[in-house]
């Protein structure tokens, strides 16, 4: 039987988890808060890894316990953020469904990805950092987003 795991159970995960949940295998939901969506699913046995060391913990004792090391999806992007600064060996230890560890974090940062697809010869839009373009305008400045983002935007800009 396969042992299945996923990092991150925010509404992706909890998708993930309900997909898995109905086949026959073991199945492990790692999220960061006790109180994330995917983390209240029936499917799988939940588990809070805050920090790189407690995912490093929780993904030996999956190894351990059934003897293989287990296949690895990862549910949020927030998770991806957080295995790609304090844990990226997670990759290595798992057999990671996804793009090596150097593709995730080229393809994680907009500006790397953004100059990758123009090496590549593949169109990108236009983007500007907010504070590139505010170091050169006159204060005070006020900033309207010409349509709706989806997200706050004041939120991610971080003036």
């Amino acid at each position: 039987m396969q042992t299945v795991l996923i990092a991150g159970m925010g509404y992706p995960g909890l998708f993930l988890a309900r997909e898995f949940g109905k086949r026959p295998c073991n199945l492990y939901c790692i999220g960061r808060h006790k109180n994330e969506i995917g983390m209240y699913s029936k499917y799988g046995r939940k588990y809070v890894a805050s920090t790189g060391q407690e995912l490093r913990e929780v993904v030996e004792h999956v190894a351990k316990t059934h003897g293989t090391r287990p296949i690895a999806l990862v549910g949020s992007g927030i998770y991806l953020d957080f295995i790609l600064d304090e844990f990226p060996e997670f990759v290595q230890m798992t057999d990671f469904v996804g793009s090596d560890l150097v593709t995730l974090k080229k393809l994680n940062s907009k500006v790397d990805a953004y100059e990758a697809f123009r090496q590549a010869g593949i169109k990108v839009p236009r983007s500007f950092q907010l504070t590139n373009v505010a170091n050169d305008m006159d204060f005070p400045l006020i900033v309207k987003w010409s349509t709706k983002m989806g997200y706050d935007p004041l939120e991610i800009a971080k003036i």
